[in-house]
Order: structure tokens, then sequence, then C-alpha cells
């Protein structure tokens, strides 16, 4: 989901997300009030957790909601079963596991491959965390070049994402590193 706008969530959406997602699964969100502070100066509220599902509300683009901390849904991309599978089949997370999938929405159709690394300590401003690596790459599936690699370091014990990086090949769609931030601190209810 990394060129999808942030919007509302529609209850419909998520109600039929849940439906195909894990009932329970530790470490895909921190517990419903979890408050986490952005490097980019957002503060993202922890609204609701069901299963894979982790519905937030940030500070400065308002509700969306996460399957598995990788899949943001939003009013321009709607899950499809296979996306919400593949995400699924990652968790719990272990070094190793990998999923593909592809992505149709109004710009195209993208090919979704994610890939988890080695558990690895990575320290913010927020502390020091155990955290995988999951790196997501989304390459056009007309065979274009306009590829994008996300890596975002997830930290089970949290629920969340301690550290996010984008890599866009020469620049085509943003400023490389204008996309990247890390957790600076969480308050827990």
């Amino acid at each position: 989901m990394i060129r999808a706008a942030a919007a509302a969530i529609s209850i419909t959406s998520l109600i039929a997300v849940s439906a195909l997602a894990e009932p329970a699964v530790k470490g895909a969100c921190p517990a419903p009030g979890t408050e986490l502070q952005t490097s980019k100066g957002s503060t993202l509220t922890v609204i609701a957790a069901n299963g894979l599902i982790c519905q937030l509300r940030s500070s400065i683009t308002g509700d969306f909601a996460l399957v598995g901390l990788l899949l943001r849904l939003d009013t321009q991309r709607q899950p499809s079963k296979e996306g919400v599978a593949a995400i699924a089949s990652l968790w719990p997370l272990a070094a190793g596991k990998s999923a593909q999938y592809t992505l149709t929405d109004a710009n195209g159709a993208w090919i979704e491959i994610y890939k988890v690394g080695a558990r690895e300590k990575v320290t913010t401003q927020a502390g020091a965390f155990d955290a995988f690596p999951i790196e997501q790459t989304e390459t056009p599936a007309n065979g274009g070049a306009d590829a994008i690699t996300v890596t975002s370091l997830v930290a089970p014990a949290l629920g969340y994402i301690v550290r996010f990086k984008v890599t866009i090949p020469g620049g085509a769609v943003d400023r490389p590193g204008s996309n990247d931030w890390e957790l600076v601190s969480v308050k827990k209810p």
C-alpha cells in the first residue's frame, strides 16, 4: 500500500477484512489507546485491534487501518482475499518467511513481494527493540521499472513498526528518504 493516500476507513471494509484475517495474532497491533509518535511529527493512536487488523488515527492524515502492519486499507485500495491471506501467512513473524500477491487499483496492477529477515536489535528514540526487517517490493505487473522497496522493522513485543525506510530507484516517484521515519516515543494506556 505504498502509493495509497490516507483516508477514512469504512466500518464495512474493516468487517469484511476482519472475516478474512486470523482471529488472534500476537504482535500485530499495540493495545487500543497506545500512542505512537514518529519522527515525521505524526502521533498515531490505536483505536482498535482485531487479530491482524490494527485501526489507527493519525494526527496528520486521519483514520486508517493496517492488516498485519503491512497492508494499508483506505479508500484508494480495498483489500483482496489474496492480499490478506499473503500478509496473514507471514504471522507469526519468522526469518525466511515470504509472501507474494498481485494488487490492483485505479492506477494499474502491482506485484507485491514480502520477505522477512532475521531478527535484529534496533534502537530508536523510543528505545531498543528486537525487530524483524520485512522487505516489501512493489513492481508494476506490466514489467515496468518503477519498483519501490519498503523496509519495515517490526517489533512484535510492541506490536508495531519501529523504523520505516522507502527506497525508490532514481527517485522516480518521490525524493529518496522523504518517506522514511522511526518511532520517537510510545505511550501505553
